[in-house]
């Protein structure tokens, strides 16, 4: 519920899934593990795949200059 009466306030759209195939899951873990380290080595909070799967997709919007902002 809480879900909705956000997306009725910022007139959201439903939001996207993707479903990756096995091998761009693992890919992803992979990454997202080595990326963690990295951040926790220079001290910084880790971060979830969800984190990095918005990062990645907004670059490429960005990229092909569909990004709105």
């Amino acid at each position: 519920m809480a879900n909705q009466e956000v997306s009725e306030k910022t007139k959201l759209g439903k939001p996207l899934v993707l479903r990756l195939y096995e091998s761009q899951r693992e890919s992803m873990e992979e990454f997202v593990k080595s990326e963690n380290r990295r951040l926790v080595n220079e001290g910084l909070m880790p971060k979830t795949s969800s984190d990095y799967a918005r990062l990645i997709f907004q670059k490429g919007l960005e990229a092909m200059g569909l990004n709105k902002d």
